[in-house]
């Protein structure tokens, strides 16, 4: 018996959930059930076995909505024959990747006013638009990059893998983007190379 899916080391997105594949076989008799079980490594304990589907000759599935570890995940399948034997598979251990949360608000003076959809911003010399980025779950995975957009063009590219730890803020002057309607967005980079955007927001420059 043995766990397919995921592999040994493989990254799984948090949004997407993930459904493991079990490979087991029993040649000494018929397989009562098979179960799966998927917990947080790091604090070490076990997780709860759930009976898994049996899809086809020798493959089982079992699909998990919600993972219920921060990053570093751990996996393991059991069988149970009909002599109510049970045994267990080797762990696998894989890693769950969350996108960075990316906030944006316009920043006025020293307070930071968080934007929304038909925001009108009026022009100044020093028009700085600010993106908060934070890695959750993960305290360990600094921001490294923040890329502002406007209507899908690149206006600010921020690098600063000192400044920003896992929460950073990064600012992009607008004040020269000529007078007119704009679609505005960052995403941010952690230091796993995940990425996670902004929710798109209509705003009006003039």
């Amino acid at each position: 018996m043995e766990v397919i899916s995921p592999t040994a080391g493989g990254l799984v997105p948090r949004q997407a959930g993930l459904t493991v594949k079990v490979r087991a076989a029993n040649a000494n008799g018929a397989i009562k059930r098979v179960a799966i079980a998927i917990w947080d490594h790091s604090r070490g304990n076990l997780g709860t076995f759930q009976e898994a589907t049996h899809v086809e000759d020798d493959l089982y599935e079992l699909k998990f909505a919600e993972l219920d570890c921060r990053s570093q995940c751990r996996v393991a399948a059991s069988i149970t024959d009909d002599q109510a034997v049970e045994t267990f598979s080797a762990p696998i251990d894989f890693v769950v990747t969350t996108p960075p949360l990316v906030f944006l608000s316009v920043q006025e003076g020293q307070q930071a006013i968080q934007l929304g959809d038909g925001a009108v911003l009026e022009r100044a010399p020093q028009m700085n638009l600010s993106a908060t980025a934070i890695s959750p779950f993960d305290l360990t995975k600094a921001i490294v990059k923040v890329v502002f957009y406007a209507n899908g063009e690149v206006i600010c590219n921020d690098i600063s893998k000192e400044r920003f730890g896992f929460m950073g803020s990064a600012r992009c002057d607008v004040a020269r983007l000529a007078p007119g309607k704009y679609k505005l967005f960052a995403v941010a980079t952690d230091a796993g190379g995940t990425e996670g955007k902004s929710t798109p927001i209509e705003v009006v420059i003039r």
